[in-house]
């Protein structure tokens, strides 16, 4: 269960480039129509990424970082450098999650509930923030405002999703995904290029020779 909550957080995680409108409070609906209008206007991502899980059984932080590349409809590329290499790549229809060190790729088709999620419907640009989520204002720190977001269909992991948004740009830089377990994953984002020009091959993993391949994925 921890493994697709994992998952849905990195296919959430799409940072949006907002439009400069200075410090201080604004409504909830202007920090919305911010945050939907820049994702829609925006293709493509790559920064990079620190990521940080709480398992609240162990009562402790796991923290990776990396850099990451996003593009629409759905494509990822989350490269992990430390604590050790790993490799996730999903074109939208399949998801690779290789381990250097393992030898071996999990390779799994994104579909069903998976794909039908309020998170995924709103990354591959086929829903809207009002439409899919309940959303209250959260607390404004460090220079961000914060938007607390609840599927209005119950999820099977997902609780609450936090999306943490420069107070001058709008840009998203954090999201924080907790499940109904108390576990956290954060993911903040730095060196931030939008709407560049990202090869699509980045987005297919070709496994290397003497590499398993777990999965029945097809495509």
């Amino acid at each position: 269960m921890l493994y697709r909550s994992f998952c849905i957080s990195l296919l959430l995680f799409v940072i949006l480039k907002g439009i400069s409108m200075g410090s201080g409070e604004i409504t909830l609906d202007v920090l919305i129509d911010s945050i939907q209008s820049k994702f829609d206007s925006t293709s493509s991502l790559k920064g990079s990424f620190i990521q940080t899980s709480f398992l609240k059984s162990l009562r402790r932080n796991r923290i990776s970082s990396g850099k990451v590349f996003f593009k629409k409809p759905g494509k990822m590329r989350w490269e992990y450098t430390a604590p050790e290499k790993q490799l996730i790549v999903s074109n939208g229809n399949i998801f690779w999650f290789y381990i250097p060190k393992d030898r071996q790729v999990i390779k799994s088709e994104l579909s069903g509930e998976l794909d039908s999620s309020a998170p995924n419907l709103f990354l591959m640009g086929k829903g809207r923030l009002r439409d899919l989520f309940i959303i209250e204002k959260g607390i404004t720190s460090e220079k961000k405002y914060s938007i607390n977001l609840y599927p209005k269909e119950a999820h099977p992991t997902i609780k609450e999703i936090i999306f943490r948004a420069n107070d001058t740009t709008f840009l998203v830089e954090e999201t924080v995904i907790i499940d109904y377990y108390g576990n956290k994953t954060s993911v903040k984002l730095s060196g931030l290029e939008t709407n560049s020009n990202i090869k699509e091959e980045e987005f297919t993993f070709y496994p290397p020779e003497g590499v398993r391949v777990i999965g029945n994925a097809n495509k």
